[in-house]
């Protein structure tokens, strides 16, 4: 079952995720995204952006927080040195 949890790379999910959205400029200890709030049909409120930041995995649940091989992946495939 290699790559269903995120021992020494993303899992499948967190994969799409990081290549999906996820910005550069990311803490070097955790992995951070951008997420999007959409306005309401009711009342057409603007779009908000928030930075959230992940200490853990929000679908497998493994620790990101200093998980050097988790964030040498995401160095890497954002081609950045490691």
């Amino acid at each position: 079952m290699s790559g269903e949890f995120c021992d020494w790379e993303p899992c499948t999910w967190l994969q799409k995720y990081i290549l999906g959205i996820m910005p550069k400029d990311r803490k070097l200890d955790t992995i951070q995204g951008d997420m999007v709030q959409y306005p309401s049909k009711l009342n057409g409120r603007v779009v908000q952006v928030r930075r959230v930041t992940f200490h853990y995995c929000p679908f497998c649940g493994t620790r990101i927080f200093e998980n050097k091989e988790i964030l040498e992946w995401v160095d890497k495939k954002r081609g950045l040195p490691t």
